[in-house]
């Protein structure tokens, strides 16, 4: 009986000692297919074992598995490496013309079980004597009588070929490898041999087990289970070359440390997702278990498209969709929408085929699906399932889509973004032969803003029916606006200026339902925001008398116009906020840009809760009236001298602490702690006060009462109450200009 040693030995040392044979529950030989990713592993193994034999330097190849019978190693694990290693011993013999009966003795000793082709395609390859030509060897080999050309369809004979002619390639100019390729003494190409007898391993084990000794991995499993429901050679030749170079090409550069890995997830990941479109399960699909069978045409249809297909075959209905880069993620982070872009993409396949074959209809069909799917929360699985049937009845009208949305009564219960979908359809349908309004509505919808939802612009367009040169005439009014508020530099000024300019025509302010909060609309481009702020502005009158008043020409200089042109009323609230003439406004101390009313109170949002935030939950607030007196000080007095700071106090429960001004951080000796806060409600109120319990010295108390702050009881805090009206803003400041300068004249540290 024949063992071999547990140590390194080189590929005919081993065939010396005993015959390789690939069992028949190994896969086919992989390293010469032609994909991307076969075409990386073979150009850089051939590189090694060509710089290794050209140089005294070594290589080790790891680890092969098998067991060893009737003088066979039955291999396991290696298969890959050594059927190269096998290869390159082949060429090299013909090109150093080694081949006689002795060679042949040994390199005979390899065989194939996979496949009875297989295996009679190495013994004849050895056993004949091939020339080697100019030509590329696979086709010298092909040419040869003993050649049958059904072997072309060995997925392991074509591969071997196309090795072959890659170690042509990188070996012809080489001469005298052979012999350092079986030297004895030098041994620089090894392995290392593991007996799997030693451990009581089974069969089974090889289940599990891949080109390096680790578990197979969840791709290869599944690869193996799913290459059951395909019924032919051809598809299952796809599965590992055209299909898995979609796979393999979508890999990111940041993954080429493992990209084989990389592009198995990739594929895997397609499988998980597009089974849950099948089953019941969802998320909870078992691809292993899940029974394609009915099923498999369909899929195997939407990869030969995918083959062809490009991500950027959606850039006219939307920029950067990355469709099917999207639908690849792990199902654990997918989200509905994005699901249902793929769906609809492959809805498309199996009516149409690909989008380059039918560009019109694919036009038609990916803008209105996208329109509908990028302008529905999908909150739960029913909202989603609700719009894979939706899909699936609209792909029965295919052809003919806008025809079949304007046409037909969908009833009441449908989302706003179908219904606009229907209105658009129908003017396209009704003016097709007048105007290409599908091109005008796609150059609106396509705006990162709109994203699909342009109906008022619709609307504002319209008189007694649309208007092609109000449409782009409102449309390119609003892009000229919103590219100026979108400006990075100045975006939280642009903002607030198109937030000014707007208050000019009105209270605009949209309202949250059951609430007394309003917002001047933030810019977040989530679904719902989106849906609280600025698409509730757009439908108002307000929003249409801003676009109609701007030439677009220089649009900060116009806002700052419409704004200036304002008349300030000090009893009204939008005044402050508008503050004609002034560059800055209370908007600017908003987070979020949320305000809330209460009664005559206005209170600005500080706290940091998100605007889409189930609520608009807040934990502090500043009051308006405050934060104006606050800015309006900021830009009279150049010095608060003698103290040095001022600040807004912000309050979590007005009840408790009412939000004020506060002034303070007066230096001194004697560690008093002087304080003076303005408070607004209803009227402005001025406390001084000292925050250690400290008696405020007789001097200072003196200065108070001479500008009428004043206490009966001279406790602690004295102050001066209901003393300035709304409107006296002005004479405030004035008043507390003086204040300061008489408190800056006493020497406190000698009180």
């Amino acid at each position: 009986m024949i063992e071999l040693q547990n140590k390194k030995y080189t590929f005919w040392e081993l065939l010396n000692e005993v015959g390789i044979k690939i069992p028949i529950i190994q896969r086919d030989y992989a390293q010469g297919r032609e994909n991307k990713q076969a075409q990386d592993i073979r150009e850089n193994f051939l590189n090694n074992l060509l710089e290794v034999l050209n140089s005294e330097t070594k290589i080790d190849l790891d680890f092969v598995y098998g067991t060893v019978k009737d003088g066979y190693l039955i291999l396991l694990d290696g298969q890959q490496r050594l059927t190269t290693l096998f290869l390159l011993h082949y060429f090299l013999v013909l090109k150093d013309e080694k081949l006689n009966e002795d060679t042949k003795k040994i390199l005979t000793k390899f065989t194939y079980e996979t496949r009875l082709s297989s295996r009679e395609f190495i013994k004849l390859l050895i056993n004949n004597t091939v020339n080697l030509k100019e030509e590329e060897i696979s086709t010298t080999i092909k040419n040869q009588t003993w050649f049958f050309s059904d072997w072309e369809n060995d997925p392991t004979i074509k591969s071997m070929l196309k090795m072959l002619d890659s170690v042509q390639d990188k070996f012809k100019n080489e001469k005298g490898l052979f012999e350092k390729l079986i030297s004895k003494k030098h041994k620089q190409i090894t392995f290392s041999f593991l007996p799997l007898d030693e451990f009581k391993l089974t069969d089974e084990l090889y289940i599990k087990m891949n080109a390096r000794g680790k578990p197979l991995s969840e791709f290869e499993n599944f690869k193996s289970n799913f290459e059951k429901f395909l019924n032919n050679e051809e598809k299952k030749a796809k599965l590992d070359n055209e299909w898995y170079d979609i796979f393999w090409n979508l890999r990111k550069e940041k993954d080429e440390d493992s990209p084989a890995q990389r592009a198995d997830e990739l594929f895997l990941n397609f499988f998980k997702n597009i089974t849950a479109f099948y089953s019941k399960e969802f998320n909870r699909v078992d691809i292993f278990k899940f029974i394609y069978t009915e099923k498999i045409d369909d899929i195997c249809k939407v990869l030969d498209c995918l083959t062809s297909y490009q991500d950027n075959h959606t850039d006219e209905i939307r920029r950067d969709l990355n469709i099917l880069q999207n639908f690849l993620k792990n199902p654990k982070d997918i989200s509905y929408a994005e699901r249902l872009k793929f769906y609809m993409l492959m809805v498309f396949f199996l009516k149409k085929g690909l989008p380059s074959e039918s560009q019109e209809t694919f036009k038609s069909w990916a803008r209105v699906n996208i329109n509908i799917i990028h302008n529905i929360a999908y909150d739960n699985i029913k909202d989603f399932e609700n719009s894979i049937k939706f899909i699936n009845n609209l792909g029965e009208h295919i052809d003919n889509l806008y025809e079949f949305l304007s046409e037909n009564d969908f009833g009441d219960n449908i989302s706003e973004q179908l219904k606009e979908e229907i209105e658009k359809a129908t003017i396209i349908e009704d003016e097709k032969h007048q105007h290409d309004w599908e091109k005008d509505f796609l150059n609106a919808e396509n705006h990162n803003y709109l994203d699909g939802e342009v109906k008022f612009l619709i609307k504002i367009s319209a008189e007694n029916e649309i208007s092609e040169d109000n449409f782009k005439k409102y449309m390119e009014k609003f892009q000229a606006l919103w590219e100026f508020a979108s400006v990075k530099e100045d975006k939280k000024e642009n903002e607030m200026l198109l937030h000014r300019a707007l208050l000019t025509f009105g209270n605009y302010l949209p309202h949250k339902k059951n609430s007394n909060k309003y917002t001047f609309g933030s810019f977040g481009l989530g679904l719902r925001e989106k849906n609280e702020n600025w698409r509730r502005i757009f439908e108002k009158e307000e929003f249409k008398k801003l676009l109609d008043e701007l030439n677009y020409e220089d649009i900060k200089q116009e806002l700052t116009s419409i704004i200036n042109s304002f008349e300030f009323n000090c009893n009204d609230w939008r005044s402050y906020f508008i503050n004609p003439n002034k560059k800055w406004t209370p908007i600017s101390y908003a987070n979020y840009y949320h305000i809330q009313i209460n009664n005559n109170a206005i209170f600005l949002n500080n706290g940091w809760s998100s605007s889409k935030a189930t609520g608009w939950g807040w934990s502090r607030v500043y009051e308006m009236h405050s934060i104006y007196l606050l800015q309006h000080i900021q830009e009279k007095l150049n010095s608060l001298e003698p103290f040095l700071e001022i600040y807004p106090h912000p309050s979590s429960d007005i009840k408790e602490t009412y939000p004020h001004i506060a002034i303070k951080n007066w230096k001194n000796k004697d560690n008093y702690s002087f304080e003076i806060n303005i408070i607004y409600n209803e009227k402005y109120i001025i406390e001084f006060f000292e925050k250690n319990n400290k008696q405020i010295p007789n001097k200072i108390m003196d200065t108070l009462k001479t500008f009428d702050i004043d206490n009966e009881t001279y406790d602690i805090t004295v102050y001066k109450n209901e003393e300035f009206e709304l409107c006296k803003q002005n004479d405030l400041v004035v008043f507390l200009e003086n204040l300061l300068k008489t408190l800056k004249a006493i020497n406190i540290d000698t009180l």
